[in-house]
């Protein structure tokens, strides 16, 4: 038998027969295979061995090293798990690790430039960086990890990206095709995705829903 408990955070937490609840918020759980108690505080907002979600957000900073002359941002950030920045505009010298105590900073800077510009960047919560894997990637408007399935129950691939305005001279012709090949290529069966960013993206007169294809089948031909 299992039943669902609730903290005072919303994070929800399937108990099992061989786990116990007390009244201070602790589960107390039986380890069957080398006879000791593990003490897990569900009453920590970070605790994410029984997390069931994330908090996210994704700001276009315009100019990260600007944002943090003022308390606002760091306020912000505070309050989430995952943060993904856009036009970051930081270079490899910018060291600016130290701005986020609670969280560590992961940067894809733009290489070729008269003046610092575009950029993108993860800032994660320190709790969650050990199940953290971050992908190789060999463009700079975009930056990728995968989070283990410990922390949510699945894994999950996470992307920001930046793709830049039509007119601006950094723009290139097939972004959202990379975009693609890398997914398909670092993606799987058993992944959640999550995009953020800003894609800068405009359909015009074009449909902007998913029209649902009947043809279209999965592998295993059901739709």
């Amino acid at each position: 038998n299992t039943s669902i408990i609730e903290n005072e955070h919303g994070y929800k937490t399937l108990l099992k027969m061989n786990e116990s609840f007390n009244a201070n918020g602790e589960v107390h759980v039986r380890n069957l295979n080398h006879n000791v108690n593990i003490k897990t505080n569900i009453a920590n907002e970070h605790c994410y061995q029984t997390q069931s979600k994330l908090k996210c957000v994704s700001l276009n900073v315009c100019g990260l090293k600007s944002k943090l002359l003022g308390p606002e941002l760091l306020e912000c950030v505070n309050k989430f798990d995952v943060i993904c920045l856009v036009e970051t505009k930081l270079t490899e010298l910018d060291d600016l690790q130290g701005e986020f105590p609670e969280h560590t900073l992961f940067m894809s800077n733009r290489k070729k430039y008269k003046h610092a510009s575009g950029g993108v960047a993860f800032i994660l919560r320190n709790s969650i960086v050990k199940y953290v894997h971050v992908l190789e990637n060999t463009n700079d408007f975009s930056l990728w990890f995968i989070l283990n399935k410990e922390v949510l129950g699945k894994q999950v691939m996470f992307g920001a990206i930046y793709i830049p305005p039509e007119n601006s001279k950094y723009s290139k012709i097939g972004m959202f095709d990379t975009v693609e090949n890398y997914i398909v290529n670092n993606w799987n069966d058993d992944m959640e995705l999550c995009l953020l960013g800003d894609f800068n993206a405009r359909t015009k007169d074009l449909v902007d829903v998913i029209s649902f294809d009947e043809n279209v089948l999965d592998k295993d031909n059901e739709i």
